[in-house]
This record gives C-alpha cells, structure tokens and sequence, in this order.
C-alpha cells in the first residue's frame, strides 16, 4: 500500500509541474562534459546537451536540454525529480530508438526508509522522453507507466525487494526483448 502510494504521489507531482518548465537562452550550449552532467545529446538533434542540473527545495533536480541556434543556444527544461522519502538521484542517462523515436532514457533513484511498514532501501523510476510532433521533449508514458520500470531495491512491507532494471543495459535488454525489432540500440 505504502508503494503504490509513494509512486502515484511521485507521478502526480511530476504531471503538475509540466506547465512550469523554462525555457531560456544563452549565448552558447555547454560542451559534453560527464563529470560536470553534460551529456552529448546529438542522438536527439545534432550539438544538442542534455543536462542533470539543481532545481528548487521542491524539485531539486531537472533535466535540461540544450538546443543549438544561429547565434546561441535554448535551454529546455524537461523533466523536474521531485523528494519522494529522499533527495532523487540520477543514476543514468541513456538513448534507445523505440517505434522510430529517439528516447532518452533517465533512471531515478530515492534512497526511501519507512521502518514502520517495513519497507526500506532504493526506489527506481525509469523515465523517457521523446520528441513530440511540436518539437517538444514529452514524457513517455508507456516506459515511465510499465509496471516493471519501477520498484525497490531493498525490502518492501518486510519482504526482501530487487529491482531488475538498475541499469541502462538492463532496461535496454527489456525493451528490446518486449518490442523484438522496432527497438534500436
């Protein structure tokens, strides 16, 4: 019951912050640079970023994207992490082509502990974001809304959890095994 819970708040607050996203433009786009969370993002359009970045006391972090243009760069925000039990993590970036639409792919992580219910340890979330018809960035929903791309690595309700889909090869695995040749690396 906790579970259920903790992911339908999560979702929801996600849903409700879609119309405060910024946008914003600079004078040039970051370089590619992992080790400050700048990941090359040219899979989605070319010289494009993408971003892990700090955001409010609410949503303390987001994805950006970063889109090149004549004489600067736009940076989108996408997608907000909100505190679900603890601060959210990005553990991994990653694109996979599904149904023809470049993904990127985002695994999220919360560090949960509810001891009273018995029910402790990491929570993942698997997101992706596609490009829609308007050229926007959108959440989709059939990834972020499988049962299996989210779960607890730890214990839930006093029984010992695994989640199978901690990482970007794991959750690629899926995919491909779930959709057979519509999926691209």
């Amino acid at each position: 019951m906790f579970i259920s819970r903790l992911l339908v708040a999560s979702v929801m607050s996600l849903f409700l912050s879609l119309n405060a996203y910024g946008v914003e433009s600079l004078s040039g786009c970051p370089p590619a640079n992992t080790k400050k969370n700048v990941f090359d993002a040219s899979m989605l359009e070319g010289n494009s970023r993408i971003s892990i970045e700090n955001g409010t006391a609410e949503y303390p972090l987001v994805l950006d994207f970063y889109r090149p243009l004549k004489g600067g760069c736009k940076k989108i925000e996408f997608a907000r992490y909100s505190i679900e039990g603890g601060v959210p993590t990005v553990e991994s970036i990653f694109f996979m082509v599904l149904h023809g639409r470049v993904n990127v792919f985002s695994i999220v992580s919360w560090d949960i502990n509810n001891r009273g219910d018995g029910t402790y340890g990491r929570l993942y979330q698997v997101y992706a974001y596609f490009f829609n018809d308007d050229g926007m960035l959108v959440e989709n929903r059939r990834i972020s809304e499988d049962s299996s791309m989210t779960g607890i690595e730890g214990y839930a309700q006093g029984t010992e959890s695994k989640f199978r889909y901690r990482t970007a090869s794991d959750v690629k695995k899926y995919w491909r095994s779930r959709l057979g040749k519509s999926v691209k690396q």
